[in-house]
């Protein structure tokens, strides 16, 4: 299914996040020659490579790290340190920012990830994207060991039964804290509501200005770019402990 291959795509991406920045900037997974100005008309003409772009170089407040497959898939991810409660808090305002802006130049649906201040239970998610009209894709759940380790689990949430969902997460073994990560999309005209609703911590609009730059930088569509932008929900779980 085209969902889980891009999720497992991004989590194998997100190992690259290892790599130290500068030694990201000569990686070179094959030879091959260079981007091309334009899409290609047929065909790869570019080797998969991988880059890292610090925010001291671009003018950006984030680094990141951009990887083209033969394909021109283009796939980008943002470097946060979000087990810094000070940076985290800096992301998540920019990000307000940014959703806030969007608000005023978009038309359509956003992609969106939200990420929640608290757990939220399945009636909750529903009252949410009701409210804002969200069409959601996929739910992350925090649920708990009997000895109160700290798991995750998630299911896709196109048919919309979040409370049946979430609920049925739950088992002899584990109890269920809540949903704490939301992703799909959002109508820009909700995007400044949600900016300012104290149940999102992150409206993540996926940096759409970095995507349309790479995009031009990697000479293909905009649509052919993946931005991968993290989350603090582990981190926040972990510091709320098992309460």
């Amino acid at each position: 299914m085209p969902h889980v291959t891009n999720r497992l795509r991004r989590i194998v991406f997100c190992a690259l996040l290892c790599l130290p920045l500068l030694g990201c900037a000569q990686a070179s997974l094959a030879a091959g020659p260079a981007p091309t100005a334009a899409a290609p008309a047929e065909g790869p003409t570019v080797s998969p490579s991988v880059t890292g772009y610090a925010a001291a170089d671009t003018g950006r407040d984030w680094d990141y790290v951009v990887e083209q497959k033969a394909t021109s898939a283009v796939y980008v991810s943002i470097r946060v340190d979000m087990n810094d409660p000070a940076v985290r808090d800096e992301y998540a305002r920019q990000a307000r920012e940014a959703a806030r802006a969007l608000a005023e130049t978009e038309t359509g649906d956003v992609p969106v990830h939200l990420t929640l201040a608290e757990p939220l239970e399945g009636d909750a998610v529903r009252a949410l994207a009701e409210e804002y009209g969200l069409s959601l894709e996929h739910v992350s759940v925090e649920v708990r060991a009997k000895d109160d380790a700290l798991e995750f689990a998630g299911f896709r949430a196109a048919e919309g039964d979040f409370e049946s969902m979430i609920a049925g997460l739950a088992g002899s073994s584990h109890r269920v804290v809540g949903a704490v990560l939301l992703e799909g999309e959002a109508p820009a005209a909700s995007l400044a509501a949600l900016a300012e609703d104290p149940r999102v911590y992150i409206p993540d609009t996926l940096h759409r200005d970095l995507a349309r730059d790479v995009a031009e930088e990697y000479g293909v569509p905009v649509e052919a770019v993946d931005v991968w932008a993290p989350s603090p929900f582990w981190s926040m779980a972990v510091e709320r402990g098992g309460e």
